[in-house]
């Protein structure tokens, strides 16, 4: 899934954004369900840092089919090291023509994104070091690969199949 965002506020630690669903279809979701997570990639020294969502720069709205206002829950967070496996990851080669190798110790599960946020592949492995995975399914096209480890840790990286 993908947001546009913007930058202009990042030194003062503000960073605005906006989700539409790709589709244009509105979606009514079950109570207590999530319908996305940012997720940061630690540069530089980081020990917990809280996230407070604000409508400081965008507002925090969410709209029906009519493009009425409904309600929305907003949640803070904290980014810790801890969940991330960042650093330890490598795909390889990229861009993918067939086959690709995934760099990486205790994988359990890969998936593959497409531009629009939809799961086009899931692979799931038991405590995998360094796994290939075949990708001529794929039509040609950039897309996210999300990998996410034994102990729960998980990152993405981007990739490209000619």
């Amino acid at each position: 899934m993908t947001a546009d965002y913007n930058t202009d506020f990042a030194a003062a630690g503000k960073l605005p954004f906006l989700w539409v669903d790709p589709s244009g279809t509105p979606q009514t979701l079950a109570d207590n369900s999530v319908l996305f997570e940012l997720v940061f990639t630690k540069k530089g020294k980081l020990n917990n840092e809280d996230i407070n969502l604000t409508s400081d720069v965008t507002s925090i709205s969410a709209f029906d089919g009519n493009y009425k206002t409904v309600g929305i829950v907003k949640a803070a967070g904290t980014i810790t090291e801890k969940n991330s496996i960042v650093g330890e990851l490598m795909l390889y080669p990229n861009p993918i023509n067939d086959i690709a190798i995934i760099n990486g110790v205790n994988i359990s599960k890969i998936q593959i994104i497409d531009n629009s946020g939809k799961i086009v592949l899931t692979k799931r492995f038991i405590n995998a070091t360094n796994p290939s995975m075949s990708f001529n399914n794929l039509t040609a096209g950039a897309y996210r690969l999300e990998v996410q480890t034994t102990d729960g840790k998980s990152t993405s990286i981007n990739m490209i199949k000619r």
